[in-house]
């Protein structure tokens, strides 16, 4: 079967691919080790093919063509939606701090919904959003990231002079805690937008995970009690892709953490000193090597992928 990445429902600029690379190339490559031809084509829409949108339909009029598309010419396409998404919202929508549009989310919702009722299937990167688009999709399953075995560390010989690497978006969570390992003492590269690197092309990114020892992972937003949804959630592709690079990744802790057993969730407060005691023990480094022998072991993206696709394929043929 032929796959089609389309992007432009994002951005009209092609740059915008490198944005997502971290999301469309372990899909990419699950699909083709399954034998399914996948192309990335930003802007072309191919009727002969499936047709794969990461979600984000913001645009009335990009709706209105995916469904004059498919009542007139047939159109196969399925969503893949890569953020949390439960009781008909994204948790941290109400944050005020990721868009300055202020109807940006509720249109993100709207067009979520109207693009996932009218697609041949639904694959989710979290297991609650996967369960949330049944709703509107009898077709919505959970696709987890996992295993793939992409670094040979043969090929990416350097010396480990970073402590610790963040990646992501600046929130008030995340910069306390990065402000207090700085303050320790601690090397920490940060890269993402708001702050100052901005975001780095992979071959620098590459570079920064080579280097570095500890691979922090935080969610965007600690859990205020308040909060009528718990916003917090795991990037599971920026943790695979520590994982794979063999990095010991820390994180705070995360609900439904499918990764909880390869990595070490730590309360938040505690971060900074956990951080600081695994460099000066040198126990970093045995830890990256047994976390990634396991998630090796236990996680492969093909096998626990390829019923999903078989799944998805036989209800749409």
């Amino acid at each position: 079967m032929q796959f089609n990445f389309v992007l432009d429902n994002h951005s009209k600029n092609p740059d915008i691919a490198a944005r997502f690379s971290q999301i469309i190339y372990p899909i990419r490559v699950t699909l083709s080790r399954l034998g399914h031809g996948v192309s990335i084509s930003h802007d072309q829409i191919f009727l002969d093919q499936i047709n794969l949108f990461l979600e984000y339909f913001t645009d009335r009029e990009y709706l209105y063509l995916l469904k004059d598309l498919k009542v007139s010419k047939n159109l196969t396409y399925g969503v893949i939606n890569t953020e949390l998404y439960f009781n008909k919202t994204i948790p941290y929508m109400n944050k005020d701090v990721l868009f300055n549009k202020p109807n940006n989310f509720i249109d993100r919702v709207e067009g979520l919904e109207e693009a996932c009722k009218n697609a041949d299937f639904v694959w989710s990167l979290f297991e609650n959003t996967a369960k949330e688009c049944l709703t509107f999709n009898s077709n919505s399953k959970f696709f987890p990231f996992g295993f793939l075995g992409l670094v040979n560390q043969n090929d990416h010989r350097v010396e480990k002079n970073i402590d610790v690497a963040f990646f992501g978006k600046v929130t008030p969570h995340r910069l306390n805690i990065l402000q207090k390992l700085n303050k320790i003492g601690l090397s920490v590269y940060v890269v993402g937008a708001g702050w100052e690197k901005g975001y780095l092309p992979d071959i620098l990114l590459q570079s920064v995970l080579d280097r570095t020892k500890i691979g922090l992972h935080l969610t965007q937003f600690a859990w205020d009690r308040t909060d009528e949804s718990d916003p917090r959630f795991v990037s599971c592709a920026r943790i695979v892709e520590m994982l794979e690079n063999r990095l010991c990744v820390v994180s705070d802790f995360v609900p439904n953490n499918p990764y909880s057993r390869f990595i070490h969730e730590v309360e938040d407060e505690r971060i900074p000193s956990y951080c600081q005691e695994l460099i000066l023990s040198g126990s970093w480094k045995k830890e990256a090597e047994d976390n990634f022998l396991s998630f090796q072991n236990n996680m492969s993206m093909v096998k626990m992928c390829k019923p999903i696709i078989d799944e998805t394929l036989s209800s749409i043929y």
